[in-house]
């Protein structure tokens, strides 16, 4: 497992992604960002869904250590 340091705007932006993706924008999303959220990294063939994306919100990043200011 991977531990990450992150700066408070690298959260907000990692949450606003991943809120923005919970959305149901049909074919509106590029395929590109389809590509990365289901075929990422070997072993995984689907993207998160709505409830797995609220869990690690609530439970993983909404606690991540983050690096004082905007650095």
């Amino acid at each position: 497992m991977r531990h990450l340091t992150l700066t408070d705007r690298e959260v907000d932006t990692i949450l606003a992604a991943l809120r923005l993706w919970q959305r149901d924008f049909g074919d509106m999303i590029p395929q590109e960002l389809v590509e990365i959220a289901e075929n990422g990294r070997e072993g995984y063939n689907a993207a998160l869904s709505s409830v797995e994306i609220d869990a690690l919100i609530d439970t993983r990043l909404n606690g991540v250590a983050v690096m004082g200011g905007d650095a």
